[in-house]
């Protein structure tokens, strides 16, 4: 090789392979799991010489993978897409892995077959910068399962996995499993997995497409809790609780719901004291159900629930409360992006409540507004209160995103942003929905 490739800076090697690799730092907002890198795609950097070698292996090492075949008989020792336990202790790269992905049958945890494995096959493995885990769970054979030590075994993995990975902040599980009636204490066991696995940490990501049972779960009692995602599917009384439970220390939230009104009921009062989160910076709420209609009663929350929000995200069909709850105390001092989904009927409640007024946001850089609105007609004095949102209300906006189906004022939207005192220091400007001539975007 030559000698100038074989002496290229350790930064500037990782930054040649992470973009030949296309290699990407796992999305940890995301409700579901990541499936990590192909670490195929590096291995051939690590045979080039040993400077590259060095300078690749915390990328290569940057995932570790644990998975089982459905008969529960053996842990892989070789996995296509990324390094195992064995691939990286082979390569000396203990202290590089931030995240581990597991793969496995649940009743192989139950059954007590994976501890034992991890235990006799890796007894002296730790991963000690590994914060994140990933556990994606299969349902595996039911048959010969020994029901007094489920419990049992499920403390004992969770042992295992903290022997592994002791400074792990996360637990992401996920689980497609579908028990059968005859299988209900398998599935109320799934609960106490999880409920074990929120006791160890201080972050939680719960996704699951099965008939599991957290009611009976020590769960809801975890506190000292910061990061909670929490995809609604079953258990939601128990989550919801968790997340109140947790409001003091609580500090990201992302919650995707059925319906927009699982949102407002994080905000209703405890003994008639307002509900408040006043460690929270960042605040996602996905509705998955975008015509979902409007309540007949909306809430109308009291107090500053989010004093120090920074970054809010808030996709559903309309907007939960009838007062400015959303933002309040946190509009002039914290906010700094906000992406949000409204309804006509929003717009003009929160211009009511003073939520739009101009410059409401003074560190708001960064804004994504959708306005849904539903068929209705709009003259031209709203298309002007609408077209001139973003520019308006935050005097520091650098990236703007604007959809409004079924707007029919161009003319108005070019004469707001031309007018507008924000428009030279704007880096970022999309307007969908709106036919832009190359006239319209040089003027």
């Amino acid at each position: 090789m030559e000698q100038t490739l074989q002496n290229l800076p350790k930064h500037l090697i990782q930054r040649i392979t992470s973009h030949a690799t296309q290699w990407a730092k796992p999305q940890l907002d995301e409700a579901l799991p990541s499936i990590g890198n192909p670490v195929w795609k590096m291995e051939k950097y690590l045979t080039i010489c040993q400077s590259w070698r060095q300078s690749c292996l915390p990328l290569y090492s940057q995932e570790v993978s644990v998975t089982m075949d459905r008969q529960m008989q053996a842990i892989d020792q070789t996995h296509y897409w990324l390094p195992t336990i064995r691939s990286i202790m082979d390569c000396q790269a203990e202290r590089f892995p931030r995240y581990a992905h597991m793969q496995v049958p649940f009743t192989a945890i139950v059954s007590g077959k994976l501890a034992q494995l991890l235990e006799c096959e890796y007894p002296r493995a730790v991963f000690p910068r590994a914060e994140v885990i990933w556990l994606k769970l299969s349902k595996g054979p039911v048959d010969e399962l020994q029901a007094s030590r489920w419990g049992h075994n499920i403390r004992e993995f969770v042992r295992v996995l903290r022997r592994l990975f002791p400074n792990v902040q996360l637990c992401s599980v996920s689980s497609m499993a579908v028990f059968s009636d005859e299988e209900h204490e398998v599935a109320r066991h799934v609960g106490q997995l999880v409920a074990e696995l929120v006791r160890v940490s201080t972050g939680v990501k719960y996704f699951a497409a099965g008939n599991h049972y957290l009611e009976r779960t020590k769960l809801a009692r975890c506190l000292g809790m910061t990061s909670i995602t929490y995809a609604e599917c079953a258990g939601a009384p128990v989550f919801m609780t968790l997340i109140r439970n947790n409001r003091r220390t609580l500090q990201h939230l992302n919650l995707v719901a059925n319906t927009p009104e699982l949102f407002a009921k994080l905000l209703v009062p405890i003994q008639s004291e307002p509900v408040e989160f006043p460690e929270m910076q960042r605040l996602s709420v996905v509705c998955t159900d975008p015509d979902y209609h409007r309540a007949s009663a909306i809430s109308t929350p009291g107090g500053v629930p989010f004093p120090k929000l920074e970054h809010l995200t808030m996709h559903q069909s309309y907007y939960p409360f009838a007062n400015d709850a959303l933002f309040r105390g946190n509009h002039s001092r914290s906010l700094t992006f906000m992406s949000i989904e409204l309804q006509l009927d929003d717009t003009m409640l929160l211009r009511e409540q003073g939520v739009l007024a101009a410059g409401k946001f003074a560190r708001l850089a960064h804004m994504e507004l959708s306005i849904n609105l539903r068929n209705q007609y709009v003259d031209k004095q709203q298309a002007a209160s609408i077209a001139r949102i973003p520019w308006e209300i935050a005097p520091r906006i650098r990236h703007v995103q604007v959809e409004v189906p079924g707007f029919a004022f161009k003319d108005i939207f070019l004469e707001s942003l031309s007018r507008a005192t924000v428009a030279a220091q704007i880096e970022f400007l999309q307007i969908d929905h709106v036919a832009l001539t190359i006239e319209d975007v040089v003027r």
